[in-house]
């Protein structure tokens, strides 16, 4: 079976119970780390790495005869598998697995250019003279490119033009750096503009699956304090399970003037139009609008702009932002919390109109806020004008 890599790859295993994926952390020219692994830690069910030091072509024969000198067993016990290789710039790599008796399958990845940048994209990636994004092989190695060691801090990017997506899936900006919404290691840090441009075309589909690559859902899936991304419109369709929005999945930056026009939809919890949750006690969201129908099947918190907001001890003020932002679209939730623009929070929440009609199977639903769970909420100048339904504490605002 030929397996084409995108943000990684996952089977399922011999039962319904046994998961077996991929993920990877590639560079342009430098060292890229594949860990395979599986959930379930019996010895028939364990993943091997064949050949999974560097394979430099297509041939099946290749892997037969690399296969004696490259083989990588989980020996120790485990169910991970982590082995690396040195890239080289605008090479084709192939690396192979194989699991509980299954046949042998194959990873593609092929390194970006060489270019005037370590990302291979024109310009200096400063805010007079920003790295160009051109298509979304560009965002898929802006995201293949961000890890703890350069989450592009102090970096510009900027749309050329409208780049379609053509059906791809939404890269995933610095995903690697989230292990839950309290312990985020790394997000990205740099400023994604739009000029005004929109990205189609996306696609994200994974709504009833239960591993990393359905949460967190976003263009970025963690942007820092310092990250921005702002004057973009994205249209598509973005499923997930947990932290699902279009822009990001969680925010401590800003998203400002920004526009989504796809359906969003989430099997857990938290899911919205622009971001799943904003964190660490900040996150702004500014002159947004949503235009998706956003829809939680089986979940909880479906909202217009933001799905909620992260509550943790560690957070000493909560000051999340939400101004001047509209929902257009419904939104409807089969369980708890529905809201025409944030689900939890605790901030400022500034002249924010609603125009959908809100419902929720359970409680919790509001025109502009379904549930107030940290700390104080100030609302000015915020009305709605639909029609908001749910189980009981249901409100206007």
């Amino acid at each position: 079976e030929y397996v084409s890599a995108a943000a990684g790859f996952h089977c399922n295993g011999t039962s319904s119970a046994t998961r077996r994926y991929i993920s990877y952390v590639p560079s342009a020219d430098g060292n890229m780390v594949v860990t395979f692994r599986s959930n379930n830690s019996s010895a028939t069910d364990r993943l091997t790495a064949i050949g999974t030091a560097v394979v430099t072509g297509s041939d099946a024969a290749e892997l037969l005869a690399n296969e004696a000198v490259l083989a990588v067993n989980n020996t120790d016990g485990s169910n991970q598998v982590e082995v690396s290789a040195d890239l080289v710039a605008g090479t084709t790599y192939y690396f192979y697995f194989a699991s509980g008796g299954q046949s042998i399958k194959k990873l593609e990845y092929t390194t970006a250019e060489a270019g005037p940048t370590g990302y291979g994209f024109e310009g200096e990636g400063t805010e007079e003279s920003p790295y160009i994004l051109k298509s979304a092989d560009d965002f898929a190695t802006l995201a293949a490119n961000i890890n703890a060691e350069n989450t592009g801090a102090g970096e510009f990017f900027q749309l050329a033009g409208d780049i379609d997506f053509a059906g791809a899936q939404l890269p995933m900006i610095a995903l690697g750096g989230i292990t839950n919404v309290n312990k985020v290691e790394y997000a990205f840090e740099g400023v994604i503009d739009g000029a005004g441009f929109t990205i189609s075309g996306v696609k994200h589909d994974q709504p009833n699956k239960t591993d990393e690559f359905s949460s967190y859902v976003g263009l970025v899936s963690a942007l820092g304090e310092n990250g921005v991304i702002k004057n973009l419109t994205i249209d598509g369709e973005v499923s997930g399970n947990l932290y699902v929005g279009t822009f990001a999945g969680l925010s401590a930056g800003l998203i400002e003037n920004c526009v989504n026009n796809a359906p969003v939809t989430n099997t857990g919890a938290y899911g919205a139009g622009i971001v799943g949750s904003l964190i660490r006690g900040t996150g702004v969201v500014r002159d947004c609008e949503n235009n998706g129908t956003v829809t939680s099947n089986g979940g909880s918190y479906a909202c217009g702009i933001v799905g909620g907001s992260q509550r943790h001890t560690g957070i000493e003020a909560y000051n999340f932002a939400i101004e001047n932002c509209d929902n257009n679209a419904d939104i409807t939730s089969s369980g708890v919390g529905a809201a025409g623009i944030v689900g939890t929070g605790g901030g400022l929440i500034t002249d924010c109109n609603n125009y959908g009609n809100v419902t929720a199977g359970g409680q919790y639903a509001g025109g502009i806020m379904a549930c107030s769970n940290n700390g104080a909420v100030t609302f000015k100048r915020c009305v709605n004008f639909a029609v908001v339904t749910g189980g009981y504490k249901v409100a206007g605002i």
